[in-house]
């Protein structure tokens, strides 16, 4: 079911604008897919594709496990390389995107995080990403640690491939992370959680210029907001950086089962701003329109965590004022007939500005499927004899 609330049409107004104008060049798009249970000869891919033709034109084995989990994927903003998440291996693959076709990048590859993200039971994972607006830093955030006795996050220089700091949340869990144009990152940090609610804290650190990171001491805990599945800042990539870091003022959160809630803070701060409540109980990701007038919150009906399959999802439409991180009424609605798999922060849906489509991943099969992100009309589906089950998705274009 779609519906349109006339409060918002401006909104969509903008966006069906911005699908014909001509603000960018290059794009690309970079799927994660762990294969297949039970076939030990199929690796784990990365696909690029084109977000236009939705053809896969390269397919990059990991040297991993089949069925190996990897999860999230960031695109650095030069579209110079991809960088996905190996949960086991509690590491991050740097994918050559300027290679023909693209490969795995030489140099230090896999980015070993271990050392950095070890629990105290020495367990370790990777699974949420987040890419700073000069490229220059990637954070990296374990996901759910609680049985290990906590976990942390790490910094890593990208030119380099180096960690240059790390936070250990033990007994706490960093299981999404975010980064703002004026150098805060934000982490959503995992406390308590069982199948049916969570309990987090949202933090945020301030990112030096040679990579360390700063607490604040600005939290928003449970008594702000349900647990926060996901977190976003609604940056603007097209515009200067100065401009960029004065106007993206909010983080926006999803919540965990249980909460039904897709809320924002102020970013300095993070005192609560707004909330709207889910039609379904379980969050799983955020996107924002190029103008960030459009939030898409995807979620799902089950009302505890899972794996992904058969099941009813939707990706609803709010209006959004960014400057004061306020929503408006939801005004579109795109139903699924597939479920995401607990992801912890990790985008399994993607979204184009110009094309103006919706990528959905994390179905639990061997398609994305693909959407008109303005009328929620199906567009197409990306699938491929060497593509079986996608997670981490992500579209990027090189702003002029």
């Amino acid at each position: 079911m779609k519906y349109v609330s006339f409060r918002s049409t401006a909104a969509l107004t903008a966006a069906t604008a911005l699908c014909s104008a001509s603000l960018a060049h290059d794009v690309v798009g970079v799927l994660a897919d762990r294969g297949a249970p039970g076939d030990p000869g199929r690796a784990p891919f990365v696909h690029v594709f084109d977000p236009a033709t939705l053809e896969i034109e390269a397919s990059i084995a990991l040297p991993i496990p089949s069925f190996s989990p990897v999860f999230d994927v960031e695109i650095a903003p030069d579209l110079g390389e991809a960088y996905v998440s190996d949960f086991n291996g509690a590491a991050v693959w740097v994918i050559d995107l300027d290679a023909n076709p693209p490969a795995l990048a030489a140099g230090v590859n896999p980015i070993d995080l271990a050392a950095a993200t070890t629990a105290p039971n020495g367990e370790s994972a990777i699974q949420d990403l987040a890419v700073t607006r000069d490229g220059r830093f990637l954070v990296a955030g374990t996901g759910n640690g609680l049985l290990d006795g906590g976990s942390g996050f790490a910094v890593v220089d990208l030119a380099t491939r180096a960690v240059t700091d790390s936070v250990d949340l033990a007994p706490g869990s960093p299981i999404a992370v975010e980064t703002a144009p004026d150098g805060s990152v934000i982490v959503s940090e995992l406390v308590e959680s069982s199948a049916t609610e969570a309990v987090t804290n949202i933090r945020r650190y301030r990112l030096t210029h040679d990579g360390q990171l700063i607490d604040t001491g600005d939290v928003a805990g449970a008594d702000v907001l349900p647990g926060a599945h996901n977190v976003l800042v609604p940056s603007f990539p097209y515009l200067p950086r100065f401009v960029d870091a004065f106007v993206s003022r909010s983080v926006v959160h999803v919540s965990r089962p249980a909460g039904q809630t897709v809320g924002s803070l102020d970013l300095h701060g993070l005192a609560a701003s707004d909330e709207q409540t889910l039609v379904f109980p379980t969050g799983i990701d955020l996107n924002f329109d190029p103008f960030r007038r459009l939030l898409y919150v995807r979620s799902n009906e089950q009302g505890t965590p899972g794996p992904a399959g058969a099941g009813n999802s939707r990706i609803d439409v709010y209006g959004f004022r960014p400057f004061r991180g306020r929503f408006q009424d939801p005004i579109l609605s795109i139903p699924l007939d597939r479920k995401a798999g607990t992801a912890f922060g990790s985008e399994q849906t993607a979204i184009d500005p110009l094309l103006c489509r919706v990528y959905v991943s994390g179905l639990g099969n061997n398609e994305v499927r693909v959407f008109d992100s303005v009328t929620g009309e199906a567009v197409g589906t990306i699938t491929n004899p060497d593509f079986l089950f996608g997670l981490g998705i992500r579209v990027r274009r090189a702003w002029n």
